[in-house]
């Protein structure tokens, strides 16, 4: 059979050259479902802002009630980064019981914290965040004094 045009049959050479676009497309096509199905896939939430000073500990958890396997072989970085002077930290997160996961941050220096989890567990991957770290109220000597105190306790 003869591929046809809206005017005639196509030549050989426009058939090759038809031929040859679609195989294009193909291998185009093939190489992005190909990226695709390697990266996990991203359901992250933008969580809330949060404030906190210097130094403390600030939590943050996580779902994932479709996991099956051994929950301590899951591998969940979170990068922080420090918007003003591009400082990046790494933690990691950590199986905490039933169906969640937890992730900690304690600010070294005050500003604008952002952060981004990656897994290749989908239900804890692409999560994204900030959290505004405050100078320490009363500074340094408020710190000693506070941790004086707490250690008499």
């Amino acid at each position: 059979m003869t591929a046809m045009t809206a005017v005639g049959p196509l030549s050989a050479t426009a058939r090759r050259e038809n031929l040859h676009g679609r195989g294009r497309v193909c291998v185009l096509f093939a190489c992005t479902l190909a990226c695709a199905s390697m990266a996990p896939p991203v359901y992250g939430i933008e969580f809330p802002g949060r404030r906190t000073e210097m130094w403390r500990c600030v939590e943050w958890t996580l779902e994932d009630p479709a996991w099956k396997g051994n929950p301590f072989d899951v591998i969940a970085p979170v990068t922080f980064t420090h918007r003003p002077t591009g400082v990046r930290r790494k933690t990691e997160m950590f199986y905490s019981g039933q169906t969640e996961w937890k992730f900690r941050f304690t600010g070294t220096r005050p500003g604008v914290w952002t952060f981004a989890t990656s897994s290749q567990d989908a239900e804890l991957n692409g999560h994204t965040g900030l959290v505004i770290v405050r100078p320490l109220h009363g500074g340094a000597a408020g710190t000693t004094a506070r941790m004086e105190h707490e250690l008499r306790l």
